[in-house]
């Protein structure tokens, strides 16, 4: 028998300012190492070059993917976890969407906070906080608010 989705949500770094960062940092680093006349070292340059536009392209694929299903919450933040995890309701104290500052509550996006109070976000500053019972804090990131919050009050802990 199928697990009922009844919230699901991708997420990717697409924001401007992001490219827009990356493309300036890196782009003179590229030119520098394509231009510098040595053909006796093209090898270092292939090698530099591929790393900087790897490195660049890692960010791009990155994905923070967010379930909520009858059984409990299933994230991944892939590439780093292959495989998703998943909470359980019975392991949960609170839930709740709401706001928060990334950068002065966590340091910013991606995988930040600590082992105890963790945040899992790609954008924005909305996410849905999750405290279990051991008295660890979760924070996945969302930008479909009124929907997580629709499923968010229909969750019932025991």
């Amino acid at each position: 028998m199928s697990n009922p989705v009844y919230f699901k949500e991708v997420q990717y770094f697409r924001q401007l300012w992001l490219i827009l960062v990356l493309s300036v940092s890196t782009l003179p680093a590229i030119l520098l190492v394509a231009f510098v006349p040595d053909e006796e070292e093209i090898w270092v340059k292939i090698v530099v070059i591929s790393i900087l536009v790897l490195t660049m392209s890692l960010i791009f694929i990155i994905r923070l993917e967010t379930e909520i299903t009858k059984d409990g919450i299933r994230y991944k933040f892939w590439p780093f976890h292959p495989k998703p995890r998943m909470i359980r309701y019975d392991d949960i104290q609170k839930i709740e969407v709401r706001k928060y500052e990334p950068l002065s509550e966590y340091g910013g996006w991606g995988i930040k906070g600590t082992s105890k109070n963790r945040a899992y976000n790609v954008s924005g500053n909305i996410g849905i906080q999750i405290e279990l019972k051991s008295g660890k804090k979760l924070l996945l990131g969302t930008n479909k608010k009124e929907e997580a919050e629709t499923i968010v009050r229909r969750i019932e802990l025991s």
